[in-house]
């Protein structure tokens, strides 16, 4: 800003008369007086001076310009609400030139722009010959944002006859204010050609450049750093850390901390508060921001929270604020840092997306949905240049139209998800954030394969992406590559130990690495059925296994226990067993041999195939001597069975699927019992937080030997469907709690008996802590037909799931 000096001469006259009038020591006037207290003013004393001019007024000793010159003084001394204030008291018609300048000055300062403009063009009427007002008014129109009326007086012949630095000056600001910098350094570079040594117009052109973010660039220009234009050149440091990284992970921060030392450096120079305030909180909000640049982020929320005391924090340094929140797992406060942030610039991207990120952790889909159509609908498809005909790609629109769909995966609308995504991917292949989608997506379905080939397509077409990397430890643990998987989460775990999804991928493949416990319990009671009650009845079943041992073979140890209490007395079987278990891509296998013991010990074994033919096709084969499925009441006149069985599952997505079965179990009577069943699943209602499927069950079976002493029908028939609602009651990051229902009802048939209906309603919880822990407990109220009688039952349920 150009500072217009009072012309000295005006004081000579001044003091010559006071120097005279001391020298013949005679009784002081009023305007000797004034005079005295101008001379203190001079001498340095400025405290004293304005005292002495005050104590004047006070006691009605004035010359008629008393007020005038301490007008002056306190606008000189940067006080200009003062010295308006006692200008105004005073109410001269005629005030001085001087006085007249310093109070348009003054009000120039408190920006009361319509006062400084009226004082300027009654200076200019009363001093015409005086080239200042011309000036000053230019400044007052810039400050109004009137460029072009205060250059029109920059063109008056009359400003022609200013000095030619200061009209250089006012017209640089002029358009500086006017938006345009490059005009306004080129009017400064004459100015400074006119002037080498003036080191004023070179601070006013080197604030240009920093107007322009070039605070090196101003350095240069005005020969000199000074404490604005450090602060500028640290918070350019922090920008250029957040946006140019080296090519080596390690040293990503490199700049950013050289910033952040940079600042530091300021501030331990700044003299103790409450001196440079204004300064030191510039640089603090800066800081902060590197703070969230680096992942500092709790010491980001301790330094955005103790300023926010102070008063509002900026936009950028709110923005800063809110993405520390949000890495901190803070979503509630976080979103509404980005409000307060919108509030002040609804446009805003990034904080748009945070808003975005913060109602996804919240689990707000509502609202995060909005918020990612909102901006994929305000990005255009295309971007054009100016004097440029051609159109271009919108990356922008890209990105909001993946994340879009990335937004109905995280909301579990899988199907929705995968309809977007394609769609995006088959216009644009060779995106790699749409191909990183697609495999999440893929992957989330159920689609391994494809999941497999997607992941890998877009790790090829951005390797160094964190989001690559990850995809590729993925899916070397879904293909059962853990050691390579291990090497590669190492290597990115020193890289990116603050990456939050890096994070939570090392804890997903610890889990998979651990021993894995798995046990339920169903106590139950029955009334009813006939000669084929159950009584109270009780079903224990655990299941040890190991890590994976060189990649792909675990091994596992069982053991169940059932009992029941048929009419013919308490029957109980336990079993223990131990293998192996081998994965590879697409197949799993196990075998294990068993011990049993209770109403009839007895050895046995079991072994099972289990074929991903393609990503909708499975086949499950198995095998078991002494099958676990042989009737309890059987045990008790000493026969068993064994089972072979046969399972075909075509399953289109997440949402709909059909598998039919087939066993056939030989018991040691002679009996020869085959059974068949289909079952379907659509899911029919899909939003966030809720899902509602339709279940269709066939069953039937036939029995040789209709006479055995355990339930042993001819041949029989269920068709029942109904409905499993499933409601996310909570859910926070990695734990949730999911209420689930099953309801259905249909009709059994039994060859020489009555059809009669069949129910089941079963309610459980399903608790989900972290990778390791899952629980889940509930009861089942189930009604059967057995030989024409009803069997009604009351089963408890209590499972868990637990890494070891």
């Amino acid at each position: 800003m150009m500072r217009l000096a009072c012309r000295s001469i005006i004081w000579l006259p001044i003091l010559i008369v006071g120097l005279f009038g001391a020298g013949l020591g005679a009784a002081q006037t009023a305007t000797q007086q004034r005079e005295a207290a101008v001379l203190k003013a001079r001498a340095g004393n400025m405290a004293g001076a304005q005292a002495a001019l005050r104590a004047m007024l006070v006691a009605g000793t004035d010359d008629g310009l008393v007020a005038m010159d301490l007008t002056t003084l306190l606008q000189q001394d940067g006080r200009s609400g003062e010295a308006v204030a006692v200008f105004e008291k005073a109410a001269r018609t005629d005030p001085p030139d001087y006085a007249l300048l310093a109070a348009t000055r003054a009000y120039r300062d408190l920006r009361r722009y319509a006062d400084a403009a009226r004082l300027a063009r009654e200076g200019m009427q009363r001093f015409p010959n005086d080239t200042v007002w011309l000036l000053i008014l230019s400044l007052v129109l810039s400050d109004e944002g009137k460029s072009a009326e205060a250059l029109a007086i920059l063109r008056q012949p009359a400003a022609q006859r200013a000095p030619p630095v200061e009209r250089l000056l006012a017209e640089a600001y002029a358009w500086r204010r006017a938006g345009d910098p490059f005009k306004a350094m080129r009017v400064y570079s004459e100015a400074i050609k006119a002037a080498p040594a003036n080191p004023g117009v070179r601070v006013e052109a080197a604030g240009v450049l920093q107007d322009m973010g070039a605070p090196f660039g101003a350095e240069m220009i005005a020969g000199t750093g000074t404490p604005s234009i450090a602060a500028d050149q640290a918070a350019a440091m922090v920008r250029w850390g957040a946006q140019i990284h080296s090519s080596d992970p390690a040293r990503r921060f490199d700049g950013t901390d050289a910033a952040l030392a940079r600042l530091d450096q300021l501030l331990a120079a700044l003299p103790p508060p409450p001196a440079e305030a204004g300064l030191r909180r510039r640089l603090r909000l800066d800081r902060m921001v590197a703070l969230r640049n680096c992942v500092r982020m709790q010491e980001a929320v301790e330094e955005g929270e103790a300023l926010s005391l102070e008063g509002p924090l900026p936009q950028y340094a709110e923005e800063a604020y809110a993405d520390a929140l949000l890495y901190l797992r803070r979503p509630e406060a976080a979103r509404d840092a980005y409000e307060r942030v919108l509030v002040q610039n609804p446009k805003d991207v990034a904080a748009r997306y945070g808003k975005f990120y913060a109602s996804v952790d919240l689990g707000d889909f509502n609202t995060a949905y909005a918020t990612i159509d909102a901006l994929v609908s305000d990005e255009p498809i295309w971007r054009s240049y100016k004097d440029d005909p051609s159109r271009y790609d919108n990356p922008e629109r890209a990105y909001a139209q993946v994340t879009a769909a990335q937004a109905r995966f995280y909301g579990n609308q899988l199907g929705e998800a995968w309809e977007r995504i394609t769609k995006f991917s088959n216009a644009a292949p060779a995106n790699p954030n749409g191909r990183l989608a697609l495999y999440q997506i893929a992957n989330a379905r159920g689609w391994p394969q494809r999941a497999t080939a997607e992941g890998e397509i877009a790790a090829s077409l951005a390797p160094r992406d964190v989001g690559s990397k990850i995809a590729l430890i993925e899916v070397a643990m879904m293909n059962y590559r853990f050691a390579e998987a291990q090497r590669m989460m190492a290597e990115l775990l020193a890289q990116y130990p603050e990456d939050q999804a890096v994070r939570r991928l090392a804890r997903d493949l610890d889990a998979k690495r651990r021993w894995l416990f798995e046990a339920e319990a169903r106590p139950s009671n029955s009334d009813g059925g006939g000669a084929n009650a159950s009584g109270q009845a009780l079903i224990l079943q655990g299941r040890l296994t190991t890590p994976p041992i060189a990649d792909n073979w675990r091994l596992f140890a069982t053991a169940d226990y059932a009992n029941a209490h048929p009419p013919e007395g308490f029957a109980e079987r336990a079993r223990a067993g131990a293998g192996v278990e081998w994965r590879i891509p697409n197949v799993t296998a196990t075998i294990y041999p068993t011990q049993s013991w209770g109403t009839l010990p007895r050895a046995g074994g079991v072994a099972t195939v289990d074929w991903l033919v393609t990503d909708q096709v499975r086949l499950a084969f198995a095998g078991e001597l002494y099958t676990w499925d042989t009737p309890l009441r059987a045990l008790l006149f000493g026969i068993t069975a064994d089972e072979y069985a046969a399972k075909a599952t075509y399953r289109w997505h997440e949402s709909r699927s059909v598998a039919a079965s087939f066993a056939y179990l030989p018991f040691t009577d002679g009996n020869q019992r085959f059974t068949g069943g289909m079952t379907f699943k659509e899911r029919l209602i899909n939003v966030p937080g809720f899902d509602l499927t339709a279940l269709a069950e066939a069953y039937a079976s036939s029995n040789n030997q209709p006479n055995a002493p355990y339930y042993n029908p001819t041949r029989d028939l269920s068709l029942t469907g109904g409905l499993l609602a499933e409601h996310v009651l909570w859910r926070r990051y990695d734990n949730s709690l999911v209420q689930a229902l099953t309801v259905d009802a249909g009709l059994y048939s039994e060859y020489g008996f009555p059809d009669n209906w069949i129910g089941t309603l079963n309610y459980e919880h399903r608790w989900r802590f972290d990778p390791l822990t899952e629980f889940r407990y509930g009861v089942m109220l189930t009604r059967r037909v057995y030989d024409g009688s009803v069997e009604n039952t009351l089963t408890f349920i209590i499972g868990l799931r637990q890494r070891i």
